[in-house]
């Protein structure tokens, strides 16, 4: 596949292009839904809404049980109304024997399982049961059916499992009962062992206030001890002794004197020492005295500080003991009380299930005894008045859509495995050259004639507004200097390479240009056929004879342009281009006009244009469009570069509206006159111009009589008439001075 759509262009024009093929498209598929809905068989929906609330009998308190999913429990009943035992119960009924909608079903619970929906509202919590049926009125009683089965079977269950609850709470009333009566009697028990210990109350409080005065008690004595404790150190370490040397003093009997008195009598005695420390030695009986007597005293201060902590340690320890003995009293009655306390808590919870146990069993005979569920139908069974199925415009959107996405599809496929080439972009991606000019498409019923002189007959149409860009582009396109010589050639027949040249050749010679045409298509050549000029001597005469210029160069009734025909076709044309004759002719030409345009072989088919492009200034590679094949063009593009032919670019010829090329819109229009006189007078001219002229004459006057366009056309204006009469007469004056008098090269 060969894709020539460039990412330049757009998707739309490409489905313009394919328009037809989306038009079909969608109109078959719109014709197809149409034919559907008619032999569619229409379906109703039938559909009833129920609510469904819990009703099933609760075993013990419902403050004690966890909190149960309520939209868990709207599902299961949902699909409860789908199960097999529903269904089952509700297709025995006999007269759902003889529905229409289970003809020809096997399986009949299958069957409607497939086609019954059960859904849980989002907002309402309401079951929606839905079912489609072709048949309203039996799908009604199917749906009526399903929910009077899924009442009768729910009432029955409810029935049978009030009764297992009920044997349930008995069972479990019995022994909370048996419970019950042995907590009594652990309590009485228990009671009776600790009789003479208060187990709350004032004792228990008694004894955890006396044991707090204790600890505060043990805490001051602890503090106590310590502070004697740092006295005896302080004590002993100011008088200098050590604890044994304070021992191995003789103490003090301190019954007749206090330890104030002791201090006292120290401090006067060391004052006295101090102050006969000057008079007397130290072994002086006097001073011996009163350091014996310091030393005796300081013993027996230490002495007392001594006793005072052993005295404080004493009260410590007596205290430490009686907290200790307190604190196991305390724990010992706090274990007995917690116990008591549990053997309390677990009696109420006992006797409190047992309670809830006989309201429960209360509530399930009740339950038991009237059966009923709490199901209330909301809606009734009902069906819709007009058919779901099929929808019609839905239905119809979906095929116009279908229709107009895939007929695009189909219409970009198919224009991507088209090999023609379409537009100028296409051009531009797939053989790299410019685009020089498009052409717009020619009416049907023109002569060939009639065409190669679009330019003159048709001054003022976009035809030839086209071809006068190809001139425009011919003069001011070259960056050095003008191309003298230019081929015109093709990939194959038909692409419209010697219209071209013709109306170029003439527009050229209209611009001030002398320009000469040369036919050099020795297959097939046409351009003396549209000039009306003599084919007996040409450029074949010229290259293979060695004819003089002069005698094949022919006059034409377009100022400044003379045309070289092809002449007797050669046997060997190639042989004849190879030449050095054929280049010799070449740069003649070329020094005497100045362009000479040269008509060749499509390249595809002959090797002339490829001889020819290598020796001219610039080549015209003419291209049709919507018939061009992309690769043979390709091919004519590649021949051309290889044998180094300078290619100018690409004229893009019958390009028809809505291709993407502009076209002149704005055009110049002229009173009509009497076009009849005009027609006779180029008639007569043109028979005395000899056959050649009088058939170009009469060709180009039939063109301009095509569909009655001389009184009703504005672009057949009096130009055309004048190029026609124009054209007769300069033909038939040079036939008659001469029987075409040769032109002055």
């Amino acid at each position: 596949m060969n894709a020539t759509v460039g990412p330049e262009e757009a998707l739309l024009p490409t489905i313009w292009r394919q328009r037809w093929v989306v038009l079909v498209t969608t109109v078959a598929f719109l014709v197809i839904g149409y034919l559907y809905l008619q032999v569619a068989t229409p379906t109703y929906g039938i559909q009833a809404r129920l609510e469904v609330s819990k009703a099933m009998p609760a075993i013990i308190s419902e403050r004690q049980q966890e909190p149960a999913a309520d939209d868990s429990y709207l599902f299961t009943q949902s699909e409860m109304l789908r199960s097999t035992p529903i269904l089952a119960l509700a297709l025995g009924k006999p007269e759902m024997e003889t529905f229409k909608t289970f003809e020809g079903v096997k399986n009949r619970i299958t069957f409607l399982k497939k086609r019954l929906n059960s859904e849980v509202g989002k907002k309402d919590e309401l079951i929606s049961l839905s079912l489609e049926s072709p048949y309203p009125d039996e799908g009604v009683k199917i749906i009526n059916g399903v929910v009077d089965a899924y009442v009768a079977y729910q009432s029955s269950e409810k029935r049978d499992a009030a009764g297992e609850v009920l044997s349930i709470l008995k069972q479990e009333k019995v022994k909370r009962d048996a419970e019950l009566a042995e907590l009594d009697a652990a309590l009485r028990k228990f009671q009776a062992e600790n009789n003479a210990v208060q187990l709350d109350g004032e004792r228990g409080n008694v004894v955890m206030q006396r044991l707090t005065s204790l600890s505060d008690a043990l805490t001051q004595a602890n503090i106590a001890t310590m502070g004697a404790k740092n006295a005896f150190d302080e004590a002993l370490k100011a008088s200098g002794m050590t604890e044994a040397e304070v021992d191995s003093v003789a103490i003090i009997s301190l019954s007749n004197q206090s330890e104030e008195q002791l201090r006292a009598e120290l401090f006067v005695t060391r004052q006295q020492l101090e102050a006969i420390r000057p008079k007397y030695l130290p072994s002086h009986p006097i001073r011996q005295a009163l350091e014996a007597r310091v030393k005796q005293l300081s013993a027996g201060a230490v002495a007392v500080v001594r006793q005072r902590w052993m005295a404080a340690e004493l009260q410590e320890q007596g205290l430490k003991k009686a907290f200790d003995e307190q604190q196991t009293l305390a724990l010992s009655l706090k274990a007995r009380a917690t116990e008591f306390a549990r053997l309390q808590e677990e009696h109420r919870r006992v006797r409190t299930q047992s309670d809830n146990l006989d309201n429960r069993i209360k509530e399930v005979s009740v339950a038991q005894t009237a059966g009923a569920l709490n199901i209330n139908v909301f809606e009734p069974a009902l069906a819709s008045d007009e058919p779901i199925k099929p929808a019609k415009a839905k239905l119809m959107a979906v095929a116009l859509l279908a229709g107009l996405v895939l007929g695009a599809a189909f219409g970009v496929v198919r224009e991507w495995m088209d090999p023609r080439v379409r537009t100028a972009e296409e051009v531009k991606l797939a053989l790299g050259l410019p685009v020089v000019g498009a052409i717009p498409h020619m009416t049907s019923g023109r002569s060939s004639e009639a065409r190669g002189w679009a330019v003159h007959l048709e001054s003022a149409s976009p035809v030839a507004e086209a071809y006068r860009s190809v001139r425009t582009a011919v003069t001011f396109g070259a960056r050095d200097t003008q191309p003298r010589t230019i081929l015109i050639t093709s990939a194959v027949r038909g692409e419209g390479k010697s219209t071209l040249a013709s109306n170029l050749a003439i527009a050229l010679a209209k611009a001030g240009k002398r320009v000469l045409l040369t036919d050099f298509d020795f297959r097939a050549p046409v351009q003396h056929r549209t000039f009306g000029v003599s084919d007996e001597m040409g450029v074949a005469s010229l290259l293979a004879a060695g004819e003089p210029i002069d005698s094949a160069i022919r006059r034409t009734a377009i100022e400044r342009l003379d045309v070289l025909p092809c002449g007797p076709v050669p046997r060997d044309p190639s042989e004849i281009l190879n030449s050095e004759v054929f280049v010799s002719l070449l740069e003649g030409l070329s020094t005497v006009y100045d362009h000479v345009l040269i008509d060749s072989p499509p390249t595809s088919l002959f090797n002339d244009a490829r001889i020819i492009g290598a020796t001219c200034d610039a080549t015209l590679l003419v291209v049709r469009a919507d018939k061009s094949n992309r690769r043979t063009v390709e091919s004519a593009r590649d021949g051309l570069v290889s044998v180094g032919a300078q290619i100018m670019g690409v004229v893009l010829n019958d390009v028809r509206h809505g291709s993407g090329i502009p076209s002149a819109s704005d055009t110049y229009s002229y009173r009509p006159r009497d076009t009849a006189t005009a027609v006779e007078a180029a008639e007569d001219h043109a028979d005395g111009g000899g056959e050649p002229v009088h058939a170009m004459v009469a060709s180009l006057v039939n063109d301009c009589r095509l569909k009655g366009e001389w009184e009703t056309n504005p672009n057949e204006d009096r130009g055309v008439l004048a190029a026609v009469r124009t054209t007769a007469v300069s033909a038939a004056s040079l036939m008659r001075s001469g029987r075409e008098k040769p032109a002055e090269a």
